[in-house]
């Protein structure tokens, strides 16, 4: 069975930039996440003020 090298090498390279970019996406959403989980430490790291009632609620 005859193949075409030419075609071969285009299917290669189309399929390795395909792989290429999707791992770049998957690096930037886990970058992404990693950000996200250090913003949301350092906002459950905040105290928050305690707010009393001065009354106790009706039961």
């Amino acid at each position: 069975m005859p193949y075409d090298k030419a075609a071969l090498d285009c299917y290669l390279r189309a399929r390795r930039e395909r792989s290429d970019a999707a791992h770049e996406m998957t690096q930037r959403m886990i970058a992404r996440s990693r950000e996200a989980l250090a913003r949301s430490e350092e906002l459950l790291r905040v105290s928050m003020p305690v707010v009393w009632h001065p009354e106790p609620p009706n039961e």
